[in-house]
């Protein structure tokens, strides 16, 4: 479980209303933040399920395959061009 706390400043006036639109909103924030922090671990599940089938040689053959790659990537003045 992961909480997550948030401290408001600015006028005294201002804090009972954002107080209110955070209790409104409270339960959709939340909601969206255990969609996005799951989705970002199936990835990271997946990624690295992919990296165990490969093995020590094979992890090192992707890293210097994607070294490589991104080397070609660039154009004669050090930006990186557009991939896609």
């Amino acid at each position: 479980r992961v909480e997550v706390a948030a401290s408001v400043r600015g006028r005294w006036l201002l804090r009972p209303v954002v107080a209110v639109v955070l209790l409104l909103a409270g339960r959709p924030m939340r909601r969206g933040f255990r969609d996005a922090v799951e989705r970002a671990a199936e990835g990271w599940n997946e990624a690295v399920g992919r990296l165990l089938e490969l093995g020590p040689d094979g992890i090192r053959e992707e890293l210097a395959r994607q070294a490589a790659r991104g080397r070609d990537g660039e154009d004669g003045d050090g930006r990186d061009v557009p991939k896609g």
